[in-house]
């Protein structure tokens, strides 16, 4: 009477959809007893497991390219659950942890095959500080490597400013060596132009003796003509 009064208070809260379901189980309420009832419901519900399956996702599971080993072997074991494999479940996660190691993690799979009697708890404790050890190197070379850059741009910056200096000092002697060019043409200029006023000035002084003798006789002219201007003026008074 108490297995039927509990076995109609499940029938009752778990939906009238499951009481369907358990008319097609052809048992009566009174004589199956709730555990069996339940497990009924378990195995309408809950698909068989396939084992030849779930063993063969087992054994080909191998460790993803950016997967941690936590991560790995929490997987390896959740698969190994469905796998029916009882006292030997804990030797073949290690056994598959070792064989499933990815190209990243070749340097903890030469580890854990040089240990002796390894058990699956030294094998993970191994994996995790290894793989510790590798991920804080990898932080320093990006650290040494970011340093670097910054030395290298510091000494790009001061090279450029070094070449900077460099071009101005090289305008500034261009700058006085067109300036002293200009100054050398322009005296160079000033000195054929003193030759030629030289020149001149040797030249000039015969010019200036013709023309002077030239004017000495210009007057005299004048005085002739002025003479026989004025005895024609005095012949016609005469007249």
């Amino acid at each position: 009477m108490v297995a039927s009064r509990y076995n109609s208070l499940f029938l009752h809260y778990i939906s009238k959809q499951a009481l369907k379901i358990f008319n097609f189980f052809n048992v009566s309420v009174e004589r199956i007893t709730l555990d069996n009832l339940v497990k009924q419901f378990e195995d309408h519900f809950i698909p068989k497991t396939n084992v030849a399956v779930e063993r063969h996702k087992f054994f080909s599971r191998e460790q993803l390219p950016n997967e941690l080993i936590q991560d790995f072997v929490t997987d390896l074991i959740n698969r190994s659950m469905s796998c029916e494999f009882e006292e030997l479940t804990t030797s073949l996660v290690k056994d598959i942890l070792i064989c499933g190691a990815n190209k990243y993690t070749q340097h903890i799979k030469q580890k854990l095959i040089q240990e002796d009697q390894l058990a699956l708890d030294k094998a993970i404790n191994i994996c995790q500080f290894m793989e510790l050890s590798h991920q804080r190197s990898k932080q320093i070379e990006v650290d040494n490597s970011e340093e670097n850059e910054n030395i290298c741009y510091v000494s790009s910056q001061s090279t450029d400013r070094w070449s900077r200096s460099q071009t101005r000092n090289r305008l500034d002697l261009s700058q006085n060596e067109d300036y002293e060019d200009q100054s050398q043409r322009s005296i160079s200029s000033e000195h054929m132009l003193g030759k030629i006023n030289e020149d001149i000035q040797s030249q000039s002084p015969s010019r200036t003796t013709k023309e002077r003798s030239q004017s000495h006789r210009r007057p005299y002219a004048n005085k002739g003509t002025n003479s026989n201007y004025k005895r024609s003026r005095c012949g016609q008074k005469h007249m």
